[in-house]
């Protein structure tokens, strides 16, 4: 599978770890640049479970400290 196919899937583009969705400052430099080689998240393929398990599947805000579950209004409706 080369790099161009590759990129264009949206399976790869929606992953957390798609290589160029990857923060920069997050990782150490050659790091980094070894990760930039990848094709898609972690080398998978398009479509496998694996790719599947490591895609976004929302992208909305979400209250980590409301641990019930309710959402941002602390319980109240």
């Amino acid at each position: 599978m080369n790099q161009e196919s590759t990129a264009s899937d949206p399976l790869c583009t929606s992953c957390v770890y798609f290589p160029p969705n990857l923060p920069e400052g997050k990782y150490p430099s050659e790091d980094w640049l070894e990760l930039q080689k990848k094709q898609c998240s972690f080398d998978f393929i398009p479509g496998t479970n694996e790719c599947q398990a490591t895609r976004k599947t929302s992208c909305s805000l979400v209250d980590l400290r409301d641990k019930m579950g309710l959402g941002s209004g602390g319980g109240r409706p």
